[in-house]
């Protein structure tokens, strides 16, 4: 869940107050239940998600025996729910968590913040066939429960939009979730939100504008942070994919400067366009593989490429005769055209020779 998940917490934890506590003055006669449920507490604030569950699923079932109290149900449900969400378990979170639902407009009606926490947590596990549908009722409350230009609504629209990025709303939700960010000086989230922004844009071909949000990622980031590194590394392919190599290099050379040396055996493309499959070998319905070696200059290009292995497999009913060299031939084209960050050695960029690296071909299915 990753991001996503992060962001699911920030909301979340600004809606807490009233919901996990709203059972808590209610007597227990139970010292079971109370072990329990105090220990889901305390493994959700470890992080410690496979526990919670266990806690919460206890909880649950001993409070529904002690407690004739809807919101005190709900409550329970929610809590076991939200914990499955935590650990990954998205199949099963999702069943809790839509009878979380129903018990939650039971007990508080269907516009509660008690319900809302429901619908942002079904938000990251539901499958995408109920994305959509699920981003509809969760904006739909938001605008009753929280202040529209304020933190937890932009975080809220920096998650949607992370997690549903294919969805036509979803420019929208970062472009108006940086905006508040930026407002509110929050340059880190900011930067978070202009990257998925590139990221859209990268992923439709919109390359100048890709750059355009990748540069104010870096333009906000220290030089060796994650996201700013990869924002380059996204500038490289967009400045590729736009025929300016010269505007791709600056970002190879502020890379390699920043990630420190691995050697060989990691060293991976920063832009890899796939290869052109070979007319003979699609007629021929046949597969394979090549491994190019070559050298990377101070700039990032490679240099010299040459094919040192190559394997054609027909399909059945192909034939493989001959195939291997034009597989040899499309793998050496394709990697001239590779860039790499370059190793750096004593603060200047050097040439790394024996650069290896295995280009497959493989029909689709």
């Amino acid at each position: 869940m990753g991001w996503c998940r992060e962001g699911t917490l920030r909301v979340l934890g600004a809606l807490a107050t009233g919901l996990v506590l709203a059972h808590t003055a209610v007597a227990d006669p139970n010292a079971e239940f109370t072990v329990a449920f105090r220990a889901y507490h305390d493994a959700m604030e470890a992080s410690h998600y496979v526990e919670a569950v266990a806690h919460a699923e206890k909880a649950r079932r001993l409070g529904e025996e002690i407690y004739d109290d809807a919101k005190v149900t709900a409550t329970l449900a929610f809590n076991h729910g939200y914990a499955l969400a935590m650990m990954g378990v998205n199949r099963q979170a999702t069943k809790v968590l839509k009878e979380t639902r129903k018990l939650m407009r039971r007990a508080y009606g269907p516009d509660s913040a008690q319900l809302f926490r429901v619908e942002m947590a079904l938000l990251n596990v539901v499958p995408e066939d109920e994305a959509r549908g699920q981003l509809t009722r969760v904006m739909k409350l938001a605008s009753q429960h929280l202040v529209e230009d304020g933190e937890s609504m932009a975080e809220l629209k920096l998650n949607s939009g992370m997690r549903y990025w294919w969805d036509r709303r979803a420019e929208g939700l970062l472009g108006e979730a940086a905006e508040t960010f930026a407002r509110l000086g929050k340059t880190e989230r900011e930067a978070r939100a202009q990257f998925w922004i590139g990221k859209i844009h990268l992923g439709r071909e919109r390359f100048a504008r890709a750059v355009e949000s990748m540069t104010t990622v870096v333009e906000l980031l220290p030089d060796d942070d994650s996201v700013a590194l990869m924002a380059r590394a996204h500038m490289v392919e967009a400045y590729e994919e736009l025929g300016e190599s010269d505007r791709a290099t600056e970002h190879c050379l502020a890379i390699g400067q920043t990630v420190p040396w691995t050697g060989t055996a990691e060293y991976q493309p920063l832009f890899k366009r796939a290869p052109v499959y070979p007319r003979r070998a699609l007629t021929r319905n046949t597969e394979g593989y090549v491994l190019v070696e070559f050298a990377v200059d101070e700039m990032g290009f490679v240099r010299n490429p040459v094919a040192i292995e190559s394997k054609a497999v027909a399909a059945p009913g192909g034939d493989d005769l001959g195939v291997a060299r034009d597989f040899e031939t499309a793998a050496i084209e394709a990697a001239r055209k590779f860039r790499y960050a370059p190793k750096f050695v004593d603060g200047q960029a050097v040439a790394v020779e024996g650069v290896r690296n295995r280009i497959v071909f493989q029909m689709r299915r």
